[in-house]
């Protein structure tokens, strides 16, 4: 259902909501054992969006851990 999200934020031009379903579909990923929180990361800091940043970089330092 997440890939579904992200591709509805990608294919409707929804830039806003993107980062956040990349970061959200991330920490599935990462919990099943799949990586992808460095995209989310390097977008919200394209789109100078800092409110999931943090959250998303702590996610991912435990991750690398």
């Amino acid at each position: 259902m997440l890939e579904r999200a992200m591709g509805l934020c990608q294919d409707g031009h929804v830039p806003l909501f993107f980062p956040w379903m990349a970061a959200v579909l991330g920490l599935a990923y990462t919990r099943v054992g799949r990586v992808a929180l460095a995209a989310a990361i390097d977008l919200y800091r394209a789109m100078a969006m800092t409110f999931w940043l943090p959250q998303t970089e702590a996610t991912l330092a435990q991750v690398e851990a």
